[in-house]
């Protein structure tokens, strides 16, 4: 527990640290106005141009947009910027080139064709269970509500007592063939 506090405390020492370290050179590094930016903080100098943070997120100035005073500034040539892009875009050509040969000797496996799915049947007691539960309440502002209450009880306790059992399983069985039918699996039906 101790060394878990103390990993802690050096956590937080060192990161007030490096956040004063970080204020002092963004201090030191932003600048009023740069190339139509407020408040612009040099994050990366690029061969090909300068990233930034400013007042309304991050950008990228390319070495075309920079005047001459800051290309020399940031000791920027035009003939840099063009080596640099021709080795990005030769090392992308490179990779796509690699996951290409990659993608071809991959081993290809024949994709056996997925079954279509089963239709989920249902049975006479998972029918009689739906019957009750989705079997209205009668409310009590009926004008009739104790006679209402008393046929309900009576169907609930029929079903419970297994007196409705021969309607649960043609209802089972009308709901399956339908489904085997509609599923297209003829001999299920």
């Amino acid at each position: 527990m101790k060394t878990r506090m103390m990993t802690w405390m050096v956590a937080f020492a060192l990161a007030g640290v490096c956040t004063a370290q970080q204020e002092d050179d963004k201090e030191a590094k932003t600048i009023p106005e740069m190339n139509g930016y407020k408040f612009v903080t040099i994050r990366k100098v690029e061969p090909d141009g300068l990233r930034i943070i400013h007042e309304s997120g991050t950008a990228k100035i390319p070495i075309e947009k920079l005047s001459e005073v800051q290309r020399e500034e940031y000791a920027l040539t035009m003939e840099g910027a063009t080596e640099y892009r021709n080795q990005i875009a030769a090392n992308a050509a490179t990779m796509r080139d690699r996951q290409q040969e990659a993608a071809r000797n991959q081993p290809r496996t024949p994709q056996a064709p997925t079954p279509a799915p089963s239709p989920k049947f249902i049975s006479a007691h998972q029918v009689k269970i739906m019957w009750v539960k989705k079997l209205p309440q009668p409310r009590t502002l009926d004008g009739n509500y104790h006679t209402i209450l008393k046929y309900y009880r009576n169907f609930v306790a029929e079903i419970k007592a297994g007196k409705r059992d021969l309607d649960a399983q043609e209802t089972a069985a009308t709901y399956n063939r339908s489904l085997a039918i509609s599923s297209g699996n003829a001999e299920l039906a």
